[in-house]
């Protein structure tokens, strides 16, 4: 990732890091410095606010609360990107099934990501007429 990502930042690209936010490689010594080194902005929102739903178990269709961290160069990501819990009066535990499903990205996450980096690259665009 480092090798590729040092060549999208010397074509001018921006690059984003995605892990659950316990994730042990955020304290990983290589990626504490990567971070520190391109000045990566951090962000972090919780599966519920997105509508990750379990589906399997006593708590079907409650949602879950797992909580992502996303470290990125781009701005229009960290801003947008960034809804907490809204309260939930109850949580279903991210495990079994939900686990593996948890891997994948609701429809709400992937189109604020899209959308925000739609805007970017507007902004990008605009910067450069």
């Amino acid at each position: 990732f480092v090798i590729v990502a040092e060549d999208c930042f010397k074509a001018g690209g921006d690059v984003a890091i995605e892990w659950p936010t316990t994730c042990s490689y955020w304290h990983l010594p290589k990626v504490v410095r990567f971070i520190k080194k391109h000045k990566l902005l951090k962000t972090v929102f919780h599966g519920c606010a997105y509508g990750l739903k379990a589906t399997a178990g006593k708590k079907v269709g409650l949602p879950i609360h797992k909580s992502w961290t996303v470290a990125t160069s781009c701005q229009c990501i960290r801003d947008r990107l960034k809804k907490k819990c809204p309260r939930c009066p109850d949580h279903a535990i991210c495990e079994g099934v939900d686990t593996r499903l948890s891997e994948r990205y609701t429809t709400e996450v992937a189109e604020v990501f899209h959308q925000a980096f739609a805007q970017h690259i507007q902004q990008r665009k605009t910067a450069t007429q």
